[in-house]
């Protein structure tokens, strides 16, 4: 990874050529003959590299570099996919791909620059999330059935196989609707969560050319403001008292909220095992759990917001 990130801070031919190329990868991986395919690890993997490299340029050398390079791929992929496809209307398809999964990264990695402060990233996350949330509700008439109707046809599908002969129609029916009441919180969230993970990965880049140990303090001191703690609360109460269009909206901003605290949640994590001697198989173990059971990552994000009011490290610290 470090041999990478050097080679991106070469120059801007080195940057704009590992942009361009790691972007025609993500394209060509999620999209084929003009049809949206299921992403794999694969394709997740480059874009999060594609807009980590955005991401490095522009928290080392400022907006403007960011934008040459941001620019530049751009061009060059546009003009890549258009020689590989020969269809406009793909290529300009995989432009506005492109610009999704860039410029919001683009943008907070100029926060992280100016601020150097991960919470206010936070912060700029959650109300970046909450904007697409609510604009999905302005724009689309009851998402919740449009999910549903998706989800009804790629999963029925699948059940006409005699191998899922065993659910229950109407079991699998009811969850399909729960299920798409969520899902465009869910989506939100994952598209969030990816645009932090670029920006993280850059910080980390960052890091190891010029500030060895720097993203581990700065990672470790992670904490969300309690603006965006009271907003969480009140988005909670609106989704557990509200009914209707409110109450749904609500619920889908909750997942938004438990992908960010998340972050200060594991930082707290993390603070607490590196203060014992054997921490590395601690962190094992704990990452094992988290795999195994995926429900104690909701615990994690719920201490990490109620650190907004109790500030546990700076109590773990003050007791070392």
């Amino acid at each position: 990874m470090k041999t990478l990130a050097s080679f991106i801070m070469r120059g801007r031919m080195q940057a704009i050529l590992v942009t361009a190329v790691l972007s025609l990868v993500t394209i060509l991986s999620s999209f084929q003959a003009g049809e949206v395919r299921e992403p794999g690890l694969f394709a997740l993997i480059c874009g999060v590299l594609m807009a980590a490299v955005i991401a490095l340029v522009s928290l080392r050398k400022g907006a403007l570099e960011g934008f040459v390079i941001l620019a530049g791929a751009g061009i060059v992929a546009t003009v890549l996919n258009f020689i590989l496809s020969q269809n406009t209307n793909f290529v300009v398809f995989s432009l506005v791909f492109f610009v999704i999964m860039v410029v919001p990264v683009w943008g907070l990695a100029l926060l992280l620059r100016r601020t150097v402060s991960l919470g206010h990233v936070l912060a700029a996350s959650v109300v970046m999330g909450m904007v697409g949330v609510a604009g999905v509700y302005a724009v689309i008439d009851n998402p919740a059935d449009q999910w549903y109707e998706m989800l009804s046809i790629s999963i029925g599908d699948q059940l006409n196989d005699p191998r899922f002969s065993m659910f229950d129609a109407g079991e699998v029916d009811a969850y399909l609707k729960t299920l798409a009441g969520w899902m465009t919180g869910l989506l939100v969230a994952a598209i969030t969560s990816i645009y932090l993970a670029s920006l993280l990965l850059a910080r980390w880049w960052q890091a190891l050319l010029y500030n060895p140990g720097g993203f581990k303090k700065e990672f470790y001191e992670a904490r969300v403001g309690r603006h965006i703690g009271i907003t969480a609360l009140l988005v909670f109460v609106g989704a557990l008292f509200g009914s209707g269009f409110l109450a749904e909206m609500m619920s889908n901003m909750l997942w938004l909220f438990s992908f960010i605290y998340l972050i200060p949640g594991l930082a707290i994590v993390h603070s607490m095992i590196a203060m014992v001697s054997a921490a590395k198989p601690l962190f094992i173990v704990f990452y094992l759990f988290l795999a195994v059971l995926p429900q104690i990552a909701i615990l994690v994000a719920l201490v990490g917001w109620v650190d907004t009011w109790f500030n546990f490290r700076a109590k773990l610290g003050s007791s070392e």
